[in-house]
């Protein structure tokens, strides 16, 4: 069941100048305008973007959060759009400070208004892969300290990790257990580097940390990015028209543990715009997410495309 009417909330994209790569409102709105998807609103997830140039390190991720919250207002006057752009906004802040995480969380409160939703601090470190945090972080007791203090301030929490760390994820969040997390990325399985050569070992672990992590009632999943290299889904692809085809295929298994462990009420779709502009177009990231969810009921591809994002994030 391919159906482009469906309502969709991208549940995870960025709007950034990196240098000579650009993507905002306007790439952004002319993405969702060609795409023929019915794109209602969207989540603007942290990428260091927009950062003040002054003042204490720890406090200029305040003005990505002031950047966002302007886009979201842009989006709320449908001046470009009848997209809702930004409708939710998780912004970055440094939970390693521990306690005193509380005065950059207030500062980012204050700029994000109504539509600050949550916070995301990248904790993946896996050496032959990636390295964006230290060693061991959310099992440092300053981490956890600061993890906590986002329940004071009624913000979530989106985890990127790879999934040899889904582990100490688990960790984290039972310290803190009435936040509400999601999993970026289906939990960032790794199937390059050394991993390549122990694949069925590597799905066995990553299912394992997911079954326990969904034992909480408290966490979430995002289904997406599966075109990042780290997935090793793309190589060897056809060319033409069989390449959307295939690649939702090699996606469908994926997919499928995902929501057998956590269940459509708790998995939600995801753009990841920019990034995986490096492989697909806007369009063709929710033709391969249609294409992977057709042996799906219409309720529940409601609650795929829109549903479990809108009611997590509440927009």
């Amino acid at each position: 069941m391919n159906d482009q009417n469906i309502p969709v909330v991208d549940a995870h994209h960025h709007l950034w100048v990196h240098d000579a790569d650009r993507f905002l409102c306007d790439e952004l709105y002319g993405d969702i305008k060609t795409s023929g998807y019915n794109v209602q609103s969207t989540v603007f997830i942290e990428c260091k973007s927009m950062y003040r140039r002054h003042g204490p390190e720890e406090f200029q991720p305040v003005g990505e959060m002031e950047f966002a919250n302007g886009c979201g207002a842009l989006g709320e006057s449908t001046v470009l759009g009848p997209t809702h752009i930004c409708a939710a906004i998780v912004g970055r802040a440094d939970l390693a400070l521990g306690d005193r995480v509380k005065g950059v969380l207030e500062k980012l409160c204050e700029a994000g208004g109504e539509r600050i939703r949550g916070i995301r601090y990248i904790t993946s470190h896996v050496p032959e892969v990636k390295v964006e945090a230290s060693k061991d972080l959310m099992l440092d007791r300053k981490f956890q300290e600061g993890f906590a203090c986002l329940k004071e301030f009624h913000l979530r929490f989106d985890s990127w990790q790879y999934h040899p760390q889904l582990p100490q994820l688990l960790t984290l969040l039972r310290t803190a257990p009435d936040i509400p997390v999601v999993i970026n990325h289906a939990g960032g399985l790794i199937g390059m580097g050394s991993f390549a050569a122990r694949r069925e070992e590597a799905i066995a672990d990553w299912r394992r940390s997911l079954t326990a992590l969904a034992a909480l009632p408290n966490v979430y999943l995002k289904l997406g990015a599966f075109s990042m290299p780290v997935f090793a889904l793309t190589p060897d692809m056809p060319k033409g028209e069989e390449h959307l085809t295939v690649f939702a295929e090699r996606v469908r298994p994926l997919m499928e543990t995902c929501i057998e462990i956590f269940g459509v009420r708790r998995c939600m779709f995801e753009s990841n715009f920019p990034v995986s502009r490096n492989k697909y177009t806007y369009k063709e990231t929710w033709d391969i997410l249609n294409m992977a969810s057709r042996g799906f009921s219409l309720s529940e591809r409601q609650r795929l495309f829109a549903g479990t994002a809108r009611e997590f994030y509440a927009i």
